[in-house]
């Protein structure tokens, strides 16, 4: 961790400061237009980026609970062994369990998944994919 009395509060900036120190010259309808309209949306603009991404964490959080209580609930009904399980499945798969389908192939593929996911987690792939080859950087062929 990062020593944090070595921080300094953020001290905000009021519209007349920031044009003051702008270094272009700028017209008096620009700077009406920057001061008036350009900068407070802009402004707005951070806090209501700033809390929609809180709003995704949060809901995320909520969808993490929510899985782990389902995959706990079918352990307990029998239709999983484990609830790790759970997020070894298809939506489909779960769908089919819930809804009274007892398919020993889904468990059968769900355990084969676990058993895989270590090595194809350790798969890198390029963040832009173009074209319909995809193979990982650091597998080789």
């Amino acid at each position: 961790m990062g020593d944090e009395s070595a921080l300094e509060p953020k001290i905000p900036k009021s519209v007349e400061q920031v044009m003051q120190e702008l270094k272009t010259p700028l017209s008096y309808f620009k700077r009406l237009l920057i001061s008036k309209f350009l900068l407070p949306w802009t402004r707005d603009a951070v806090g209501y980026r700033e809390h929609s991404k809180y709003f995704m964490v949060w809901m995320n959080n909520k969808l993490r609970q929510a899985y782990w209580y389902l995959a706990r609930k079918m352990v307990e009904e029998g239709l999983i062994p484990e609830a790790d399980m759970f997020f070894y499945m298809t939506v489909e798969e779960i769908q089919k369990l819930c809804s009274g389908e007892r398919d020993a192939l889904i468990l059968l593929k769900a355990r084969l998944r676990k058993r895989i996911y270590p090595k194809m987690d350790k798969y890198k792939f390029d963040e832009f994919i173009k074209g319909p080859e995809m193979r990982p950087r650091n597998v080789s062929q």
